[in-house]
């Protein structure tokens, strides 16, 4: 898989400072792309709720960076296991230094978490509060589940959607990092679609952007390249805040392409290449020939006796290749520094977006 990624950041139209943070951090080694992004959405008041939100990015970007060996090279079944008790650890630990913080100062930092980490063809997402994670192609689909008391009410039955809009507790959340002595984050996983899009957002961004409205600008076919994704987010993001929006808003987008689309785009430069190498290539031949000719009944027992050899060679390059990560699931946990000298893992775009 091969991700196009964007992000738009808003202080919107009332709140005097943008207590949101947001991460997108890429990864790549060899043809392996892991993708990790997330929002924060900081609340306590002006100043502590941006040391929520920032604690809280970057303890998960940290997580990224110390974990990749172990994500590259983890391809058994239990990867998913491995991550959720170390988010769990991760969340927990930031949850107490927040607590701690605000006895020492008399505050109350808080902050929302949702995240999400492609893995091959695989995501899993965390999510703590009303930020929410969303998967788009020929509908919206949402991917979390809001840690709300007007969320819990609807799942009830008790009011309707419509009803909690309005409601004068809307603003009321169940869960939230930095608040109480405990958090409880929900985990989410599945499948990662070719043409998909997905988007992780504050509350401010999705209090009054419409189904419709996402479909229409973050429908994969619809995204070519990053500047018409970020365009899209863009154009989102200011209508949130045209249709009234007060808080702050903030949005990741990321769009999955198939990685044969990537060597679509490469096809027209090799296409190119040989026409330019034929003429070189026949020249060579013609001059060649009776070299060739010459040297094929002395190069035979040559070629002969390097067959043998070469096919070894040829045939261990390929299950070399091929297990390199299946040999790394056993090193990897051990030894990651023996796994990146053989092939090197290399982080290619970084945002980290803190107030």
């Amino acid at each position: 898989m091969q991700f196009i990624e964007g992000y738009v950041s808003e202080k919107g139209n009332v709140r005097k400072s943008n207590q949101d943070s947001l991460f997108v951090i890429k990864a790549v080694k060899g043809a392996d792309t892991i993708l990790f992004a997330g929002v924060c959405d900081g609340m306590g008041g002006y100043q502590f709720g941006e040391v929520a939100s920032k604690e809280c990015t970057c303890s998960m970007v940290n997580w990224f960076r110390n974990s990749l060996p172990e994500l590259f090279s983890g391809r058994d079944a239990k990867w998913k296991e491995r991550v959720y008790k170390q988010w769990e650890e991760l969340i927990q630990q930031v949850n107490k230094r927040l607590v701690d913080f605000g006895k020492r100062t008399g505050s109350s930092p808080g902050t929302t978490i949702s995240c999400l980490l492609f893995v091959r063809d695989e995501f899993m997402a965390a999510n703590v509060g009303d930020s929410r994670s969303y998967a788009i192609n020929d509908q919206v689909t949402q991917i979390t589940r809001d840690q709300s008391m007007v969320a819990d009410r609807v799942r009830k039955g008790l009011i309707t959607q419509e009803e909690g809009k309005n409601a004068n507790y809307r603003n009321i959340l169940l869960q939230c990092v930095g608040v109480n002595d405990d958090v409880e984050p929900d985990y989410y996983f599945g499948k990662i679609e070719p043409e998909m899009s997905f988007i992780i957002c504050s509350d401010g961004f999705w209090h009054l952007i419409e189904d419709g409205d996402m479909i229409k600008r973050l429908q994969s076919r619809n995204i070519y390249n990053k500047m018409v994704l970020q365009q899209n987010l863009t154009e989102l993001a200011n209508m949130a805040m045209e249709r009234g929006e007060r808080d702050n808003v903030s949005v990741v987008g990321i769009t999955v392409t198939a990685n044969d689309d990537t060597e679509r785009l490469d096809e027209p430069e090799i296409g190119d290449t040989e026409q330019l190498d034929e003429p070189e290539i026949g020249d060579t031949e013609q001059l060649d020939e009776p070299e060739i000719g010459d040297t094929e009944p002395l190069g035979e027992p040559e070629i002969g006796d390097t067959e043998p050899l070469g096919e070894p060679e040829i045939g261990d390059t390929e299950p070399l290749n091929e297990p390199k990560i299946g040999d790394t699931e056993p090193l990897g946990g051990l030894i990651p520094g023996f796994i990146e000298t053989r092939e090197e893992i290399r982080i290619v775009e970084e945002v980290i977006l803190t107030a």
